[in-house]
């Protein structure tokens, strides 16, 4: 029999729900008995009844990750080796990727998934494994065995995210998993365009996936315009914008060289030469175009994610104000707006309500065209909303 946590009177509804984050303050004191960080606990409410079962960590701020709900009493790789099927079978047979068009994805979407914790991102023949729950970790050998069978990869590389080291506790760090050893980049396809993806020194786990879906979207708006790629990293959505759209030239702007090598090597892989990458602090890039006059008829804003926990929220909306402000005053009149938000902390209503103050301080009205969020291989589990993370806006500026 598994030891067991309680929760406080009236604190299980959410969980009954399926809600997988366990706070500590939901639960009540143990006496006597002091968990093991990584162990895997029952959880049950003040009568008695069981809720679910999870990873326990005292070092995290949520102190159990949900796995199973009720009375589902299996052990964690039984139920874990079911979601990973799932998980596969949406992607393969449910969202049908035509490796021909794109063979990047997200494989397995953590909580959103089923997995607490569990982040696996493939590009073509290789897997990017991400552990964010300690609990985990020790299954982590069989984990990549479990993937590579499942999926007939050529290696899994892992990612240490800095939550994991820093919350979670995670002894892990970054290298090969199973399998060959990764080359130095690897070449990827998105939406027909070719991209290279370094495992080693990407961000997250090299390239983001999640906005696939949103950089077409884009590309419609963009036919005979001048584009520009603000936070650009990869550069996907410049590229989106030229091959997709019709865009007759496009600007990309990051503060990493990195990035800005990456943007231009990207533009001869694809043969797409109508577009200037330039490095820099964004926001004084854009107050230079302003200053000059400069003006664009798409600009998509993507901004890092700017409010990683609620306690940086006011600081990190009054940025998105002050990114959304100056992106506008580079628009053509009529111009269209794309705007970006990855953090979870940030509410749908918060985000549209930074983006009508920063218009309001412009003297702009504007018109909502698309709202989007992140791709079906990023799923949100109802009712955790922290799995439905990204905010993707477009308008028109007038």
């Amino acid at each position: 029999m598994r030891n067991k946590l309680v929760l406080k009177p009236r604190m299980a509804k959410p969980f009954w729900h399926g809600e997988p984050w366990v706070f500590d303050g939901s639960m009540t004191r143990q006496k006597g008995y002091q968990p093991k960080d990584g162990e895997f606990l029952d959880l049950r409410d003040d009568t008695g009844r069981k809720v679910g079962s999870g990873f326990f960590n005292s070092k995290s701020v949520i102190r159990l990750r949900l796995l199973a709900f009720g009375d589902d009493d299996r052990e964690p790789r039984e139920i874990i080796a079911e979601r990973i099927a799932e998980a596969i079978e949406l992607r393969r047979d449910r969202i049908g990727f035509d490796r021909q068009v794109t063979n990047a994805f997200r494989l397995v979407h953590a909580e959103g998934d089923g997995i607490p914790g569990l982040i696996v991102d493939q590009f073509g023949d290789w897997l990017v494994l991400q552990i964010d729950c300690l609990g985990l970790v020790r299954h982590e050998s069989w984990l990549a065995e479990t993937l590579a069978q499942a999926t007939g990869v050529r290696g899994i590389y892992r990612r240490v995210s800095k939550m994991a080291r820093d919350e979670e506790g995670s002894p892990l760090e970054e290298g090969l998993v199973w399998g060959e050893e990764p080359p130095q980049e690897v070449e990827i396809l998105e939406n027909g365009l070719k991209y290279l993806v370094d495992f080693r020194h990407g961000q997250k786990t090299g390239f983001y996936t999640d906005q696939r879906a949103n950089r077409l979207t884009l590309a419609g708006f963009c036919q005979g315009g001048r584009f520009l790629d603000a936070f650009s990293y990869s550069g996907a959505f410049a590229f989106n914008a030229l091959r997709h759209g019709g865009a007759v030239h496009a600007t990309a702007i990051d503060s990493s060289a990195r990035a800005i090598e990456a943007v231009e090597r990207h533009g001869e892989l694809n043969a797409l030469t109508a577009i200037e990458a330039v490095q820099g602090n964004v926001l004084r890039v854009l107050d230079h175009y302003a200053k000059e006059g400069q003006k664009f008829d798409v600009v998509s804003l993507d901004p890092p994610k700017l409010v990683p926990k609620k306690a940086s929220l006011r600081k990190g909306l009054r940025l998105y104000r002050e990114i959304n402000e100056k992106g506008m005053r580079v628009l053509e009149k009529g111009g269209i707006l794309a705007t970006c938000s990855c953090s979870g902390a940030v509410s749908d209503q918060e985000f549209e309500g930074v983006v009508r103050d920063a218009a309001a301080n412009n003297s702009r009205r504007l018109q909502l065209l698309s709202r989007g969020s992140q791709g079906a291989d990023h799923p949100e589990r109802v009712p955790h909303r922290a799995s439905n993370y990204l905010k993707f806006r477009v308008y028109r500026v007038l």
